[in-house]
């Protein structure tokens, strides 16, 4: 054990020694996070807009003041001292509506119903108590959204209760009678299993550290194995009472604190600089990091094996790391039924998705054993082909 601690610590001296190292592992995800934190964190103050279709089935003046209350978010309107959230589209009707979402052309359609007026003037012109005695159905406003557009979704979703809040606020001053119990205008939506606050700069973080973990490891193992390969200094290492099992942990428990020196810094940057917050649950959090930084290692090994040199393993894992880096989830949820489709068979989305959920930074539909299930799958079988192909003595 004496001989693998020793080994573990050489490569953490490696890593602080060389500025190669350092910059790859350390400086370049920092980086990283600062720069998209930058650039797309204004998406927490709401500078951003959100494409959306209303639909106003009522059609009447009453429904019309409702859909103004909306408007003034909208980027076209000139309205001043509001976050413009939302880029309202033009549509035919309802159908027209649902096709453009189906396309993801927009992102959410706001319905108000039809009788929304009537509703509201029969509190209005007194009927307020007979309205809860029969029980009369209150205007339901209905969002809907695609599920895979949920964070942004989400955005739409709390403008649409801020709204109706306000509505209902007038309509129960109206009536000079106050009550929570039961709403005149209600709310209906898809099923959001996104964090209310979700925001960017807490969704790239997780990512970022999968990013900062891959690259580290990957290339790590991919080009220091293929040259103590190449320079015959593992034969020669293996001639000592260092087993391959011995070599082996130093590396994975090197690769393990580097990971969470990586993952340390990172948290430290978006914490105190993006003011991030999470709500993690330990033990399943550690759960994916150990699953991901195994499938992480398991692919260097993978990398060199099909490499067999030095520069076939870096150009190896150059090929593998950047469809994994933009189709895994680590910047950008995906959206659209191909690339949804794709993200889920590259393995950093596994392990992205099931840190932020891990972080409480927002719920998914995928629970947290199938995250550990599919990177187990992938480390499987990068190390059932990195043992058939991978050559401890150069040939």
């Amino acid at each position: 054990m004496k001989s693998v601690i020793s080994l573990m610590l050489i490569e953490l001296k490696l890593l602080f020694r060389e500025k190669e190292s350092l910059f790859w592992s350390i400086i370049f995800p920092v980086g990283m996070m600062i720069l998209f934190g930058f650039i797309f964190g204004s998406m927490n103050n709401g500078n951003f807009s959100v494409k959306v279709a209303i639909v106003d089935m009522d059609r009447t003046s009453v429904s019309k003041k409702f859909v103004e209350g909306f408007e003034m978010f909208d980027a076209n309107s000139g309205q001043k001292d509001v976050p413009h959230m939302l880029n309202i589209v033009d549509v035919k009707d309802e159908k027209d509506a649902d096709t453009l979402l189906e396309r993801d052309k927009i992102k959410a359609v706001i319905e108000i119903p039809k009788g929304f007026s009537k509703r509201i003037n029969a509190i209005i012109s007194g009927e307020f108590i007979k309205f809860f005695k029969v029980k009369m159905n209150p205007a339901n406003i209905v969002v809907k959204y695609d599920r895979s557009n949920a964070q942004t979704a989400q955005v739409v979703v709390d403008l649409v209760k801020k709204v109706t809040d306000r509505a209902n606020e007038e309509i129960l001053k109206s009536t000079n009678l106050y009550t929570k119990e039961e709403m005149p205008i209600t709310l209906s939506e898809l099923p959001v299993e996104a964090k209310e606050e979700f925001d960017y700069v807490s969704y790239l973080l997780p990512g970022v550290v999968v990013m900062a973990i891959m690259t580290t490891t990957m290339f790590g193992i991919a080009e220091d194995v293929t040259k103590l390969v190449e320079k015959e200094i593992l034969k020669r290492m293996f001639v000592t009472p260092l087993t391959k099992g011995k070599y082996l942990l130093s590396k994975g428990m090197s690769a393990i604190l580097i990971s969470l020196i990586q993952l340390v810094v990172l948290f430290i940057v978006g914490i105190f600089i993006f003011d991030v917050r999470v709500t993690p649950n330990l033990l399943q959090f550690f759960l994916i990091l150990f699953s991901g930084i195994l499938c992480m290692f398991s692919l260097g090994f993978f990398a060199a094996a099909i490499g067999k040199t030095r520069e076939g393993g870096s150009a190896v894992g150059n090929i593998l790391m950047w469809p994994m880096m933009f189709f895994g989830t680590l910047f950008f949820p995906m959206s659209g039924k191909f690339l949804t489709t794709l993200s889920r068979v590259i393995p950093t989305t596994y392990f992205a998705d099931g840190l932020r959920r891990t972080l409480g930074v927002y719920s998914m539909e995928i629970p947290i054993w199938q995250d550990v299930l599919w990177l187990a799958i992938w480390t499987l079988g990068f190390t059932i082909i990195s043992a058939k192909y991978f050559r401890w003595v150069k040939r």
